[in-house]
Parts: structure tokens; sequence; C-alpha cells
């Protein structure tokens, strides 16, 4: 991703996280995140957000297991 492309996606995003919406700071600029299996960009994000994702092994359904998990919506005995 060149300079461009990202001042680009920055702007896009309203100098943003794309997740969390915590904008950037002076002091850090947010990560390119992108899929590991593609390669494709897939936005920016605050370096806490990206290494939540990246702990939740960059799946859909490991996020999504979390979500209902933090609603109270799944018990340990569901898999």
């Amino acid at each position: 991703m060149t300079l461009d492309e990202y001042n680009a996606l920055l702007l896009a995003q309203g100098a943003a996280c794309a997740l969390c919406l915590a904008p950037q700071t002076s002091g850090a600029r947010l990560c390119i995140d992108h899929c590991h299996d593609t390669g494709k960009v897939r936005g920016l994000l605050c370096a806490t957000c990206n290494s939540a994702i990246g702990l939740l092994g960059d799946t859909a359904e490991r996020v999504q297991r979390a979500v209902e998990y933090l609603r109270g919506d799944i018990s340990k005995e569901s898999k």
C-alpha cells in the first residue's frame, strides 16, 4: 500500500479505527489490516483492535463466537 492509498483510506474512514472508531493520534498511525489468505487490505485499525483480531485467529467464526459470548448467547456447552 502506498502512502497515497493509506491516506485515501484514512480519509474514507474519517481518520479513525474501522472497528472502535478511535481517532488516529499524532503519535500512533493506524495499522493496515489485511486478510492473511488473500493479502487484500480490509481497512485501518488501531493497535488494540488489530491485536484483538489477530489473537482471535483472524477468523470471523471466532469473532462471532466472542460477540455471542459477550451477549450471553452461548454457554460453555455449545460448540
